[in-house]
């Protein structure tokens, strides 16, 4: 029961913002599980939370913040990277081998 709960927290942090359709998949559906109140199958999250006696607000919450930490420190980091994007080019000088002088030329 603990891999179940433990699964579903990595796929909820790991795929969080996943480019990919099968990483979305995992992340919508470890989200779906967090917020399902039904405590009517074995393995449904408030039932493994009951097991091994965790407050399941108290998780929810936990990856809400964490989500919310997560996206924001994301977004500032994207913002950072693109106002530098262009600021700093390195012009390439191309090197050519003269055959007739035998020495390099720099353009």
């Amino acid at each position: 029961m603990f891999a179940v709960l433990t699964d579903a927290v990595e796929c909820f942090q790991k795929y969080l913002g996943a480019k990919n359709r099968g990483g979305r998949n995992l992340f919508h559906e470890a989200e779906l599980w967090f917020a399902d109140g039904d405590r009517s199958w074995p393995f449904s999250f408030e039932r493994i939370c009951e097991v091994f006696d965790i407050s399941p607000d108290y998780l929810r919450h936990g990856l809400a913040e964490w989500r919310r930490a997560h996206e924001s420190r994301k977004s500032q980091d994207k913002r950072s990277r693109e106002s530098l994007r262009y600021q700093h080019r390195v012009e390439y000088t191309r090197v050519y081998i003269s055959e007739r002088r035998n020495s390099l030329m720099a353009l």
